[in-house]
């Protein structure tokens, strides 16, 4: 039995094939213009959304976009290989690390806000439901995947949405430098990044949550003409 604490996921076409059929029902009940704002691992799945299925949206906005994970002093290709290893030898639905009890290494890692980290525990604590621990190998392998199909070229640069991504040039979680990589050969893009953000833009503190506001506002009022 899998532990629902920890951070499962199936095979990240399948979630493409749900991001695709919530817009396609979106765009049919509500009215345009459809923009997305998408964070993380969300931000991902609608980039390879738009990638292979093209859905019509007239923009899309990322935040702290997963196109590399940090892997602390252990090099990527190293990391990758590990994670198929745990797969092949049955390790699959166990936790890549232990549940962490304090909170200060991942607050730092996600928000320089203590007031809304602290929001978050309120919601952990309030629902089981949301209390999402650490990620399982599966998830850690298929992320590794469906990063690598992004990575080909000519994949997005098919892409002719309009994308504003915003991202964390010290990030811990994800990796700036594939952001800037993979996000630069959008077609049509803009891209900034905060020097002094963590990976949570729109949790941070004010001056940065501002920041990421105004950015989204200016890219919205240009696609309104």
């Amino acid at each position: 039995l899998r532990d629902p604490r920890l951070g499962h996921a199936p095979p990240f076409g399948v979630l493409v094939q749900d991001l695709a059929a919530y817009i396609e029902e979106w765009r049919a009940r509500t009215p345009g213009p459809h923009i997305l704002i998408d964070h993380s691992m969300g931000a991902h799945l609608m980039l390879r959304l738009l990638a292979e299925r093209a859905p019509m949206v007239d923009g899309v906005v990322l935040l702290s976009p997963m196109l590399g994970l940090k892997t602390g002093v252990l090099p990527e290709a190293l990391a990758r290989l590990f994670a198929r290893l745990a797969v092949a030898m049955g390790f699959g639905r166990r936790s890549v690390w232990k549940q962490e009890n304090g909170g200060g290494h991942r607050q730092r890692n996600l928000t320089h806000s203590l007031e809304r980290y602290e929001d978050e525990n309120w919601w952990r604590e309030s629902d089981p439901m949301l209390d999402i621990g650490p990620p399982t190998w599966n998830w850690m392998a298929r992320a590794w995947s469906s990063i690598a199909k992004l990575k080909h070229r000519g994949v997005i640069e098919q892409i002719a949405t309009p994308v504003l991504v915003l991202y964390a040039e010290k990030d811990r979680l994800v990796r700036a430098s594939a952001i800037r990589n993979i996000c630069g050969r959008l077609p049509n893009v803009r891209m900034v990044g905060n020097p002094d953000a963590a990976h949570e833009l729109l949790r941070e503190d004010d001056a940065v949550r501002t920041w990421a506001e105004s950015e989204t506002d200016a890219f919205l009022e240009a696609l309104a003409g």
